[in-house]
């Protein structure tokens, strides 16, 4: 998979059913791009998204559904950009190609 322009993320979200509070079956979207590479490292996503879903609602139990979607979206965005390699193999570059670009040397 390449995004069809340098430095763009390609669109489109993958799904996955998780258990809510009550125990009833709901469903999170993940953009694609962070769930092909956690599909790659991780054994189980689901399972990832899943463990999120406890922290967020043991931590934030007041929190609106779609605020702990949020936060559970922008923790697997975090977690996938920790593996560069991967993400310069599925997408043809990664930040250390963009931080290049702008002439900025990676730590």
């Amino acid at each position: 998979m390449h995004s069809p322009k340098l430095f763009e993320h390609p669109e489109g979200r993958t799904n996955y059913r998780i258990k809510n509070e009550y125990g009833n079956y709901t469903t999170i979207a993940i953009d694609k791009w962070v769930a092909d590479i956690l599909q790659e490292v991780l054994e189980d996503v689901a399972e990832y998204i899943q463990s999120k879903y406890g922290i967020a609602l043991a931590r934030w139990p007041l929190i609106t559904r779609r605020s702990r979607g949020q936060i559970i979206r922008s923790n697997a965005m975090k977690h996938a950009f920790l593996y560069q390699n991967v993400h310069k193999r599925l997408l043809g570059w990664n930040t250390d190609d963009v931080l290049e670009s702008l002439e900025i040397k990676p730590k």
